[in-house]
Formats: C-alpha cells, sequence, structure tokens
C-alpha cells in the first residue's frame, strides 16, 4: 500500500537539534521576532486541508489493537523544484513558478523513529530518491528525512551520475535565524511493509517556511551535484564538513548580522573554523535557494577554499571591474564551476518582485569590448575555464573536469598566487598549448601565448612561466592596437608596467615607476564600506601591487616611502606570503610600511603592496605614487 501526503498528519517542517553534526556556538541564540513561541512538545505541520495548525507531539493518535509488525519500510521523497528561465540576448532571467516539476532528494539523510521517539535506523536516499530500511519491528512509526548529506566511503548506487564512489562528505542546509538548526520534515503514520511517496511541497505565493519548505531540499541538491562534478577528479576525496546557512530572513544589507538575516549577499566565508555558505532567502527581493547557478558559486569558493587553494581577499565585484587578479580568479573560476556542475554556460540569478528581474550571463562568448577581457577579468576566466571543460568531450554543454581539477590541486605547491597566469601556465605545461585548443582561448581573452613561457613559446621545449617574467601580456595590454584601459569602461590608458602582474625586486635598488602607485580608479566607497560594486576600491587591480623576491638565505628589508603623499596617514599597507602562507605584514597607522624578512634560498616570496582599508575616505579619488626599495 503506498502513502501519499493526504496521509495522517503529513509534512511537518521542524529545526530538527538533536541532530546537529555539532553543539551550538555561543554566537548562535535564537532571534526574537521571527519565529512563533511554540508550547513545549508542539511544532508547526500542515494538514490535509493545507491549514496551519499547533500539534502536540506528544498527543498523535496511537491505536493500541496494532500487532508489534516485522518487515521493512521503503519509499521515496521528491521535493518541488522551481526552474529559471534566462534569456540570453537581452540578458534577463525569472523564476518560472508555473513550470515548477518535482525532483528526487538525493543522498538525504532519513531517520526512523518508533511511536516512542526512539531511533530504529538511519539511511540515505539513491539518486532516484528512495530509501528503504529492513528488518523493522512496530508500529505508528514516522520518518524524518533531513536537508542534509552525511557519507563516510560512500558505496555507488549505480544512477548517473556516479563519480563519488570512495568519497565522504558532511553537507546540511541550516537556518542560521534559528539556533543554526538542520531543516528537516516528518512523516507520520508509518507502518512495517508498507511503501511511502513524500512530496515536499513549494507554495510560491507563500512568503514563510512552511510555504518555502523544499528551498532547503533544492540547496542541498545542487551541492551534491557540485560533490559529483568535483569527484571526477578524484572518486575518493574527503570533502571537509560544511554548512550552508539560508533563512527567510536572509537580506541584501548594509550591514552584517547573520543572526537577523543581514548578510549582505550570498557568500561563503569560515565560521571558527567550519566552512559555511550563506544564501539569500528574501522573497520579492532576492532569493537563491532555486537560483542553482548562484548556489554553485558559493559553494564553488567552498571548494576551492578547502580542496585547492584560494588567494582571494573577496569583496564587491561586477563584471566589467578590473579586479585583482586573485580575486578575478576566484570569482570567473565559481561561474565556471557552476556551469559545469549544471552544464549551462549561461549564468543566471534573479531577483525582485516574483522573482522576475533577475539577469542572465552567457560565459561561454566573447563580448564586443576587448577591454573587459584581461588577467584581471573574471570574465576571461569563466570563458577559459568553461571551454577547457566543455571542449573535453564532443557533446554541446557537456564536459570532463578531470584536467581542470589536475590543474587546481597543484595551486597548493606553488609560490605564485592562484591567478589565471597561474592555472594557464600550469595547464598549458601539463597538456600542451593546443589540447582543448587552449592557444586559441588564450588569445581570445586577450593575453599574449608568450606570457606563458620563459622567453618565447614554441610548444616544444617550452618552461613555464607563473609569474609572466617578461611582462608579454603588460606591453600586450598597454601598446596593441586598442589599448587596454583603467577602469574597464571610463578610464584611461596604462602604462606597461602598471599591467604587470609581479615585479621582481633585487636586494640594493629602489623602484619608482608606473607599477609603483595605488589606484583605486575612481571605485570611490561610501560611508559604511558597502554599496554597489562600483564603489568598492579595495580588491581592484590598482589598489594592489605584487612583487616577487627570490630568497637568497639573507635577511632583507622592504621599505614603502611615498612620493606624493605623506606617511603619517594610514594609505598603504604591506604583507609578504611564501607559497601562499601569510609570514608577515605591516598594517599599522603608518601609510608607508616597513617589513624585514629571512629568506630561504631557491625559495619565491611574494610581496603585496596595498591600499589600506584605514586610508581616508576623502583621499581615495587620488593616485598614490610611492618608491619601494629593498636592502
Amino acid at each position: 500500500m503506498v502513502k501519499y501526503i493526504k496521509n495522517w498528519l503529513v509534512l511537518s517542517f521542524i529545526f530538527f537539534i538533536a541532530f546537529q553534526c555539532q553543539n551550538k556556538n555561543t554566537d548562535q541564540k535564537k532571534s526574537t521576532g521571527f519565529h512563533p513561541s511554540l508550547p513545549a512538545g508542539s511544532e508547526l505541520v500542515t494538514v490535509q486541508n493545507g491549514t496551519l495548525e499547533l500539534i502536540s507531539l506528544n498527543s498523535l493518535p496511537v491505536n493500541p489493537n496494532l500487532i508489534q509488525a516485522t518487515g521493512s519500510v521503503s519509499g521515496a521523497v521528491y521535493y518541488d523544484f522551481v526552474p529559471v528561465v534566462g534569456n540570453s540576448v537581452a540578458f534577463t532571467s525569472y523564476l518560472n513558478y508555473s513550470g515548477k516539476i518535482l525532483k528526487p532528494v538525493r543522498r538525504a539523510r532519513v531517520i526512523l523513529f518508533n511511536q516512542n521517539d526512539q531511533l530504529l535506523s538511519e539511511t540515505l536516499t539513491n539518486d532516484s530518491g528512495s530509501f528503504l530500511f529492513n528488518n523493522i519491528t512496530g508500529n505508528n512509526l514516522y520518518i524524518i528525512v533531513l536537508a542534509a548529506s552525511q557519507s563516510s566511503l560512500y558505496a555507488s548506487d549505480m544512477i548517473s551520475p556516479d563519480f563519488c564512489n570512495g568519497a565522504s562528505w558532511d553537507i546540511s542546509v541550516r537556518d542560521n535565524i534559528f539556533t543554526n538548526s538542520v531543516y528537516s520534515i516528518k512523516y507520520y503514520g508509518v507502518e512495517v511493509n508498507q511503501s511511502i511517496t513524500i512530496n515536499i511541497p513549494l507554495n510560491g505565493a507563500d512568503d514563510t517556511i512552511i510555504g518555502r519548505i523544499s528551498a532547503p531540499f533544492a540547496i542541498l541538491d545542487t551541492a551534491l551535484s557540485e560533490v559529483e562534478l568535483i569527484c571526477q577528479g578524484n572518486s575518493a576525496l574527503v570533502y571537509p564538513r560544511v554548512e550552508i546557512r539560508w533563512s527567510t530572513y536572509n537580506s541584501p544589507s548594509t550591514n552584517y548580522d547573520p543572526l537577523t538575516g543581514q548578510i549582505v549577499t550570498s557568500h561563503y566565508m569560515k565560521t571558527n573554523g567550519t566552512p559555511v555558505v550563506y544564501l539569500l532567502g528574501h522573497k520579492n527581493v532576492d532569493i537563491d535557494e532555486f537560483d542553482s547557478h548562484v548556489v554553485a558559486h558559493e559553494f564553488a569558493h567552498y571548494m576551492e577554499d578547502n580542496l585547492f587553494r584560494k588567494d582571494s581577499i573577496g569583496g564587491m565585484h561586477q563584471l566589467d571591474d578590473s579586479l585583482f587578479s586573485t580575486v578575478a580568479f576566484s570569482e570567473g573560476y565559481s561561474n565556471a564551476i557552476a556551469a559545469m556542475v549544471l552544464n549551462d554556460p549561461v549564468y543566471k540569478d534573479t531577483s525582485g518582485v516574483n522573482e522576475a528581474s533577475g539577469f542572465s550571463l552567457p560565459i561561454q562568448i566573447i563580448f564586443s569590448n576587448s577591454n573587459l577581457y584581461s588577467n584581471y577579468s573574471e570574465l576571461s576566466t569563466q570563458y577559459l575555464l568553461w571551454h577547457l571543460y566543455e571542449n573535453r568531450d564532443a557533446v554541446l554543454n557537456s564536459g570532463l573536469f578531470d584536467k581542470i581539477y589536475n590543474i587546481l590541486t597543484q595551486f597548493k605547491n606553488i609560490s605564485a598566487l592562484t591567478t589565471l597566469q597561474t592555472f594557464a601556465a600550469l595547464y598549458k605545461e601539463a597538456n600542451g598549448g593546443f589540447s582543448e585548443n587552449f592557444s586559441v582561448l588564450w588569445g581570445d581573452i586577450r593575453n599574449d601565448y608568450n606570457s606563458l613561457c620563459t622567453g618565447t613559446c614554441n610548444n616544444v621545449s617550452d618552461i613555464k612561466d607563473l609569474y609572466d617574467s617578461d611582462n608579454d601580456n603588460g606591453i600586450f595590454y598597454a601598446n596593441s592596437a586598442n589599448p587596454l584601459h583603467y577602469p574597464p569602461l571610463s578610464g584611461t590608458q596604462k602604462t606597461s608596467e602598471f599591467w604587470s602582474m609581479y615585479k621582481l625586486l633585487v636586494p640594493g635598488n629602489v623602484y619608482s615607476s608606473g607599477h609603483e602607485q595605488i589606484d583605486p580608479g575612481s571605485f570611490v566607497v561610501n560611508n559604511q564600506g558597502f554599496g554597489s560594486h562600483h564603489i568598492y576600491p579595495y580588491n581592484k587591480n590598482g589598489s594592489n601591487r605584487v612583487y616577487l623576491l627570490k630568497g637568497d638565505g639573507l635577511s632583507h628589508t622592504i621599505s614603502v616611502a611615498g612620493v606624493n603623499f605623506f606617511c603619517n596617514t594610514d594609505i598603504l599597507d604591506m604583507e609578504v606570503l611564501h607559497n601562499g602562507l601569510l609570514i608577515s605584514e605591516d598594517i599599522g597607522a603608518t601609510g608607508c610600511p616597513v617589513l624585514s624578512i629571512s629568506t630561504q634560498a631557491g625559495s619565491d616570496y611574494i610581496i603585496i603592496i596595498y591600499l589600506s582599508v584605514a586610508a581616508p575616505i576623502s583621499n581615495l579619488n587620488s593616485v598614490f605614487n610611492y618608491s619601494v626599495s629593498i636592502n
């Protein structure tokens, strides 16, 4: 016999605290004014007629005449999913609520309890949403399905996609407003030797969690699809535990307070050492649970930070920015990963009333304005990575991730920053210039092929150049028929020195050229330090100047002096990295930082001189020229 939602007390949304994977942090407290105060032992439930009632868990009817049966309990779980409709010509998108579909709840934790709240068994749904419990005794059972997936040495269920045989992960979707609890549903009235079907519903007009309880399961599904993509590179990966925090109160904001839903925007971060993805959920403003590209983009930052290496300083950005090279790579990488996860190269993000005012971005094309492309552009990164993926097979909007994965894993062991230049030099060395049409793609995004090699590339005896030591790209950006501007759409031409990705420091010298300038590029910040992307200067290319020091086994002092500004104001800061790790920094009140470091012979050190976040806002329309000396 099959039981459907009209059975007994049906789908019940709960905050299932008892099965949290960790204790609550001290900063995870219930916020007042967001959730109803429920009597002890009660919860909100959806009953057959669709109304909301308070039901006591302790007063559920029990039939005392039922014999304790022994057998199996089986079933399947599905959730309502709302597709995004995008127009890559008009660059628009919207959520198509009238076209919602049922999708299987894959690899979710399913827990079976008896009427006395004793845990009988736990399993995962398979990739068709089905589950099975064997050797069960009892009656009046109930099931909890968590918006969480946890597996150790995952065993293949032979349902495609199926690359993760042997992998381990722990992913949960949680409510950052209400004690960081895992989202879940309950299904009552389960009997032994019966098969049940659980459909987790969505009411697109309902702004409460009851109407939107399918949302956490949609988020989990996208995250698991990304796990499958990464497993193409290594089927037995161990993924660090991650929490995805979503709430119907998560809103775009100026201030940052996740406990009240003020999360600024969807983003990835670490909280007390735990990887966390925050997602927007404010209906008629901006919700991201069905914007699968957005979910996959933020989850890609989690992958980057925990499986590969992430040097990006983050911050607000948009497509026509000239970004710090690490930021450009990180954001373009995440857009490309999202496209690979969904096999859809048109990135879509909905917003507005009824989620009908979103945008679409085709990442697989080159726009006509060549000023948008360089090593400092996320457009360049996403274009290159998508096509390297898609060109791995002969099917449109399909591909293989293995080669990209192999390059990303090398990031952990290199001295250079995680940039498009670094990725491309490693990719060419590993696969050759003609693999996946690589050399043509590199030219498409306005880069000089010779920048990837020491000297000139000949495709025979090339030596990779992670740093573009000859500044081939900088010369090309400055001197081509259509020189690159900074900022790209409204700025002026810059010298090849300005566009140099790294400048070599040789002890005993003083440097003062076009590279030694901090140019916020009119990306002026507002009083709170937040706002539109174009008023956030700190992660832009001109606000971060990078140098290379070859270790010689000696100690050296690096000093910055102002040329057109005084050092009594905190304008510039400096840091030194070794293989991606911070080994020294000067973020003091002086605007002219000084650092002394001991070097190891044969090691490379990266020095970054950058615009201080403490720099007075009134000064940020200026270009700060400086000199740097090393002794």
